[in-house]
């Protein structure tokens, strides 16, 4: 498959999972939960879905409420796009916030010494 019609691919389902999180899933106060990209595999078995979670020590209360409502968001994500295949779904913590922020606090040191 070609990498546009993968990009292509990738756009339709964050959206498709943006929006069906949004409609189905409440989290609680204070917890901003944010899909950050989508890597589909080539054959379509599976797609990463890599997010985050506001704030970091939340992620695996979010992680748990994903898990409680994954037949939701499959049958909702099924339903709501047409693919020869239903790639599999697999959340991924986005970690590269995590290393931003571990960058700027070396840096923040650096600048003040």
């Amino acid at each position: 498959m070609s990498n546009f019609r993968m990009k292509q691919i990738n756009e339709m389902i964050h959206r498709e999972i943006s929006n069906s999180i949004s409609k189905n899933i409440i989290f609680p106060e204070g917890i901003i939960f944010t899909i950050t990209k989508v890597i589909t595999t080539k054959d379509l078995e599976e797609a990463k879905i890599f997010y985050i979670v506001s704030p970091l020590d939340k992620s695996n209360t979010s992680i748990n409420i994903l898990k409680k409502n994954i037949k939701v968001l499959k049958d909702d994500f099924a339903s709501s796009i047409i693919l020869r295949k239903t790639p599999k779904l697999k959340f991924v913590l986005d970690k590269t916030e995590i290393r931003a922020k571990k960058i700027e606090n070396i840096l923040d040191k650096i600048k003040d010494e």
